[in-house]
Order: C-alpha cells, then structure tokens, then sequence
C-alpha cells in the first residue's frame, strides 16, 4: 500500500470515529424519493442506551435471517453486544439507520474499507418495515454519495447471496454489475449449521454463493 493511499484510510477511519462519537442525529443524509422526504443518520455510541434503535436492529435481523449466512437467537443483550464489538469499536464500519415521518423503516451499512481502490462495501442492507416501496434504493444511493463527498470514497462493492434475486434485481437498477463469484460452503458454527466463505483453493461445486458486485454507476 503506497503512503498516500495509507493516508486516505487512516483519514477516512479517523472521520468515522469522530463522527460515532457525535451526538445522534447530528450528522445526516437524504432525499425525497417519489414524494417522500427521507433521512438516513449514521448510529452513534449515545444510542446503545436506546432500547427502541436495539430492539429494532434486533427484530430486523431475525425477521430477515435468511438473508444472513447464519441462524442464532436473537435477544437483547446479544444485539447490544454486537452493537458495541462490530459497530461502534469497528474502524470501518457505519451503519445509517432510514428514517421517515419519525419512524425508523430499516438501515444501510458501509463496511470493509479497500484502500488500494480506495473503495468500500455496501452491508447491511436491511428493509425492516414494507411500507415505502423503492426508498431502499434511494437511501443506498444517497449514503454512497455521503460516502464520497464526506470520505472521499471513490468505488463502491459488494456481496450478495446468490439466490437472493429480488435484492440483486435491485443493485443491478442502482448500478451494480455482477463482476465475480465466492463460493459458500455449509459448517457447523457454535449456533449450528451456517454458511460461509471457502477457503482458497476449494474446487468443490457450490451449493450457494455469493454474487460480488461492482458499482459501474455514476453518483
């Protein structure tokens, strides 16, 4: 990695540190999307005592669990500890939740800086209410143009499951185009059977995979 590539990470993860430390709602993004004024606010280390913002990552992430490569159960205690160890204490990672009409409707992610590329993936991509048909989009789009006016972002990937076609349907109308494969492979995690990555070299036929997507798009 040359200097100035290391220097735009280590600038961008000092952005996002100081901006988790802020006050929730401070910082903010948005639109309107077919009359509907939205905003998308980054989560900030103040809201892990907001039971309503972790009961709802929760509930999310059980309803849509077989979006996710594993199954675990669900609490409280289980999501607030992901909130502190793989939100908040990541470097690379922000999670914006959409708001509309004062209602909290689901939540788009950022993750896995690549400073080679001076690229990120889009995760968490997560619709937790049905109303609003068509605002995931809108609010994907919107955070990837945060992500670049705000952290210099310049490409923007992603992975997402194989056989999730109304998802891929949708990246591919924001821009996205399928630029590789990762087969997955079924294990046995400590909550049960889950998928995940092979390893390098595995020349087994997959079962599942994930679909890698490039942004070819313009913001």
């Amino acid at each position: 990695m040359d200097t100035k590539n290391s220097t735009w990470r280590n600038e961008a993860f000092y952005k996002i540190n100081a901006l988790k430390s802020t006050r929730f709602g401070d910082a903010r993004a948005g639109g309107e999307f077919n009359g509907v004024k939205y905003d998308i606010l980054p989560l900030t280390r103040d809201r892990a005592g907001d039971g309503i913002i972790i009961e709802l990552l929760g509930k999310w992430r059980k309803e849509n669990e077989s979006f996710f490569l594993s199954k675990f159960e669900v609490t409280f205690e289980r999501t607030l500890a992901w909130y502190h160890k793989q939100l908040m204490d990541k470097a690379d990672r922000l999670l914006f939740m959409i708001k509309i009409d004062g209602r909290y409707i689901g939540h788009v992610g950022l993750f896995r800086f690549d400073p080679e590329r001076r690229s990120c993936e889009i995760d968490n991509i997560v619709r937790g209410e049905k109303s609003y048909p068509g605002i995931i989009g809108a609010a994907i789009l919107s955070m990837m143009k945060w992500g670049k006016e705000t952290l210099g972002i310049e490409g923007y990937t992603l992975k997402v499951l194989g056989d999730n076609e109304r998802a891929i349907r949708l990246y591919k109308s924001l821009g996205y185009e399928e630029t590789g494969r990762i087969p997955l492979v079924l294990i046995n995690g400590k909550d049960g059977p889950e998928w995940t990555e092979a390893p390098e070299g595995w020349g087994g036929k997959p079962e599942r995979f994930y679909s890698v997507m490039t942004f070819k798009g313009r913001l």
